[in-house]
């Protein structure tokens, strides 16, 4: 087609459409004010004083509402004649064609506000419902006073002329234009209570003239079908829900008995069917709520003045329920056109949760309590059927599943305890995991995780309570839930599933397979023996990790890694404390467990990572923690050996070095020499027992962590998982250096440590490598040095300490400026502050100690002078800062403490000190302005 012409054709579509919006807005308009004037005239005609013919009075509300009619309506104003020559003929335009100018849309408004609309609907409902119930109580009271010696017959006589007299009077009512709501409401109630009258006529005793209960359902019937066939001959949706709804409540006003049952399984099938054909969906909204919320109040809560007791109370409810449920079943649901696919699934929710909350309390009170998870279990059973015939193609088959679940899990719950409970919920768990793999439904997911959890805290409870449960029960609970992860891994890759379901599916198969771990290491591994614990978290661990190298190559389970590092951190634990009833050969298994797993991580590489948290490309950690399960299981064989291994420092450390040279050089195992690095721990261990004489003894640990560190650093050409190895020599190197120092002459201990640290400084700058042990001994230099600032006094006393400190101070500056160097301006700034903060404390204690505190004002005044200098030297902020911190310290101390000194010399001195560094800073400022400002923007200071 042309696009001219299809653009033509578009633009006169959209022109008729605003044309019949225009007009249907017009439409209301008037229909609605003419139906507005209608009601007020009436209501003035059938006032006292009548207007006078010809006169018409108009509301002031319907005055309004015609104006804003008028308004609205520009399409009957004759637009301005443009030519004089135009016939009157032409002057009325087409009805087809539209106004010139489009109105406004018009605002749809309400009938009335809402108090007027509460007043004429709701309060005659609530109206009648309460009528009904005080003919029945009226009728219960006016037989035990008043009419007790009447017959049967002239009683029930007597009701149902007052049903017919209610039911006719809303007849002639609903005939009434204004009064048709009212009418309808009032028919309802009629024929509500006419059916309570049929049902009154059986059950009832002193109403009872039909003995016979096929004659009284069959009356039953007949009555709900009127009711069902006045609703429809007025094609009243009203009197359906409200006559239905009565009818409902009316029967329940009194003790339940067999005939109650079949009146409400009537209701319940009338309600079903006015759903069914002509699609009216309130009808059986109304009845179901008028029976579930009559039998609670009533029955339950008591309001008869009994509590149920006869088996009919509880056999009512099943057939009401399963009536109610049509509308939920697959195929059947299909006709139920009036209810859309969410509407159907709330119904049948609704219908479920209140037969099964009424039906539980009436079976506790009726049959008590010991029997009850049976309720829950058949219930269940009977959704999880219904659910599970089309819960792909039906919402309300999904919420049957659901519900289902929910209460075939509360029959586990009330009806198993124990070890048989936590193994139940572990088998659910893993039944709805495969559920969830093979259909990816929300239910299964949700109810997968609860028991999970609930297994988990199970079996917590039983370790904090010191339970006696058996170890295959852990043990199986472990696999179960295990096995639970895998199908909740696998339905998480649908492509069909949206992203929040996938991360919760995610988080689901971690949850299930971090809780069967927990099982088996806090429930069977602690149930074995002693002997048996390490060889059986080794052997889990060894699984965990053949796993994760072996099968799960693209990392679709990351918590097999994270398991496996805590079996074997558990075995480890086990090993070392297990009682004098370990064995040789559990040693040994352990031992060769180990040497399995690190024949894994050897001979199959990791491939890159998938995210951070892929514990597997970080191979770091289970190579610690294997090593660290041979090196236990060493130290455990020493012991039945009775080899002095781990007593004797000097062989101690042979046996290091010889295993950290084999590893390197010979078989090129990381872990074997990891094993050789954890030796380092024992030998500090001795280091810090030895009482001997020779301080050599006390450099033994640190010679030997500086040459395993030299072997797994050097040469820097062999495998990166070597440079791990060298983590536990350079920590328990640097501490073996302290404690040797501080053993040796512990007066200099502070500046040996901040000396080191600055030639570990400058050996990484050197070599391009940063360690950080350099700043730790720095750092413990200035530590020390603080201590002794604390512990040495703050006065004059002879003969004065030693000025330890100076090169602690001297190093800290030197390091300070070698990062300013590299360009790390903030850290070095801070560096260089704490450093002048020090060199002010340092020197200010020195100069008490000789001089007392008279002469320190001019001390900071010089030492201010210094910095800010230094400062505008080295284009450093942080100095001159600090400079004039000391210089406003000093002329604080001048006028607050010295100035009432008149008969010392130190006085004039810092006068006159502080006034000419004061003086020559000033000019400094003032002859080398511009110099400074651009020294400052470049340094970056405001």
């Amino acid at each position: 087609m042309n696009p001219l012409k299809a653009a033509a054709l578009q633009a006169r579509i959209e022109a008729l459409r605003e044309e019949l919006a225009t007009a249907e807005r017009h439409h209301q308009t008037q229909v609605r004010s003419l139906w507005l004037r209608l009601q007020d005239l009436e209501s003035e005609l059938h006032a006292a004083a009548a207007p006078a013919e010809g006169e018409q009075t108009i509301p002031e509300a319907a005055t309004v509402l015609a104006e804003v009619a008028e308004e609205e309506a520009p399409v009957f104003v004759p637009e301005p004649i443009a030519e004089p020559s135009v016939t009157p003929a032409v002057m009325d335009p087409p009805v087809a064609s539209p106004p010139v100018t489009t109105p406004p849309p018009f605002p749809v408004a309400r009938d009335t506000s809402f108090e007027l609309q509460f007043g004429r609907v709701w309060l005659v409902r609530l109206g009648i419902g309460l009528l009904v119930t005080g003919l029945v109580l009226l009728g219960n009271f006016a037989y035990k006073n008043w009419i007790r010696d009447l017959s049967p017959g002239i009683r029930l006589a007597a009701l149902y002329l007052g049903s017919l007299m209610l039911s006719g009077g809303g007849f002639y009512l609903a005939g009434r234009e204004n009064l048709r709501r009212f009418g309808e409401v009032l028919i309802a109630g009629g024929m509500a209570f006419f059916y309570w009258c049929t049902f009154a006529s059986h059950h009832v005793p002193r109403l009872q003239v039909v003995e016979s209960p096929v004659v009284a359902g069959m009356m039953l019937l007949f009555a709900a079908g009127g009711i069902v066939a006045v609703s429809l001959k007025r094609d009243s949706k009203a009197t359906a829900v409200m006559g239905l709804l009565l009818a409902s409540y009316s029967t329940v006003l009194q003790p339940l008995g067999w005939l109650s049952a079949a009146s409400n399984l009537v209701l319940a099938g009338m309600g079903t069917a006015l759903m069914l054909r002509p699609g009216w969906v309130m009808p059986g909204v109304a009845s179901m709520v008028g029976t579930y919320v009559a039998f609670f109040w009533w029955q339950i809560a008591g309001a008869i003045g009994s509590r149920p007791d006869n088996p009919a109370a509880l056999w009512f409810l099943p057939p009401v329920w399963a009536m109610f449920a049509l509308p939920g079943v697959l195929g059947i649901s299909k006709r139920f056109p009036g209810f859309s696919e969410r509407e159907r699934a709330a119904f049948a929710t609704g219908n479920n949760v209140a037969f099964f909350a009424l039906f539980s309390a009436v079976w506790q009170e009726i049959e008590g309590r010991e029997d009850y998870w049976l309720v829950p279990g058949v219930f269940g059973l009977v959704l999880l059927a219904l659910g599970a015939i089309g819960r792909r193609k039906d919402e309300a088959a999904g919420c049957h599943f659901a519900q289902g679940i929910a209460a075939l899990t509360l029959s586990l719950v009330l009806e198993l305890e124990g070890f048989q409970l936590a193994l139940a919920l572990a088998g659910q768990a893993l039944s709805l995991s495969l559920v969830f793999a093979r259909y990816r439904g929300r239910s299964e997911l949700l109810f997968a995780m609860m028991a999970t959890a609930g297994a988990t805290m199970m079996i917590f409870d039983f370790r904090l309570q010191d339970l006696d449960v058996p170890a295959w029960s852990h043990g199986l609970t472990a696999l179960l839930l295990t096995a639970a992860a895998f199908p909740l891994r696998r339905g998480c890759d649908a492509a069909e599933l949206p992203d929040f379901m996938k991360k919760a599916a995610r988080f689901a198969a971690a949850v299930a397979f971090v809780a069967g771990a927990n099982a088996a290491l806090t429930g069977w591994c602690l149930e074995l023996a002693s002997f048996w614990r390490a060889p059986a978290a080794a052997a889990i661990a060894l699984g965990m990790t053949a796993f994760t190298l072996l099968r799960d190559r693209d990392r679709r389970l990351e918590e097999a890694a994270y398991v496996a590092l805590c079996f074997h951190f558990a075995s480890v634990v086990f090993l070392l404390l297990a009682d004098r009833e370990l064995k040789m050969w559990g040693i040994l298994t352990v031992t060769f467990i180990s040497l399995a797993s690190h024949w894994l991580w050897m001979r199959h590489p990791v491939r890159a990572a998938k995210s951070s948290l892929d514990l597997a490309a970080k191979p770091a950690a289970l190579l610690w923690v294997t090593a660290l399960a041979a090196f236990a299981s060493i130290c455990r064989a020493q012991e039945f050996l009775h080899v002095p291994l781990l007593t004797n420092l000097i062989s101690l450390s042979a046996v290091a070095i010889l295993l950290a040279a084999i590893a390197r050089f010979i078989f090129r195992s990381p872990i074997l020499a990891m094993v050789a690095a954890l030796f380092l721990p024992i030998g500090y261990a001795l280091q810090v027992w030895h009482q001997g004489p020779s301080w050599l003894i006390e450099f033994i640990p640190v010679g030997t962590a500086l040459i395993l560190t030299g072997i797994a650093v050097f040469p820097s050409s062999g495998r990166e998982e070597f440079r791990h190895t060298s983590l536990i020599p350079r920590a328990f190197g640097m501490l073996s250096w302290i404690f040797a120092w501080r053993e040796i002459v512990p007066e200099f201990l502070g500046e040996i440590l901040a000396g080191s640290g600055l030639g570990l400084l400058l050996l990484s700058r050197r070599f391009r490598q940063n360690l950080p042990e350099a700043w730790v001994l720095l750092l413990a230099g200035a530590v020390w040095l603080l201590n002794r600032f604390a512990t040495l006094p703050w006065d004059a006393y002879e003969p004065a300490a030693f000025p330890h400190g100076a090169v602690v101070i001297l190093s800290l500056f030197t390091a300070g400026f070698l990062m300013k160097k590299e360009q790390l301006k903030e850290r070095s700034s801070w560096l260089l502050f704490f450093s002048s903060a020090l060199l002010a404390i340092w020197s200010s204690q020195l100069l008490i100690w000789h001089f007392d505190w008279k002469p320190v004002a001019v001390l900071w005044t010089g030492l201010g002078f210094l910095l800010v200098c230094t400062g505008l030297w080295q284009k450093t902020a942080a100095l001159r800062h600090a400079g004039f911190i000391l210089l406003a310290l000093s002329l604080g101390k001048l006028f607050t403490v010295d100035v009432w000194d008149f008969n010392t010399f130190t006085r004039v001195a810092a006068f006159l000190a502080l006034g000419v560094a004061l003086v020559v800073l000033g000019f400094f400022y003032n002859r080398f302005a511009d110099v400074l400002r651009k020294l400052f923007e470049g340094d970056g200071v405001r």
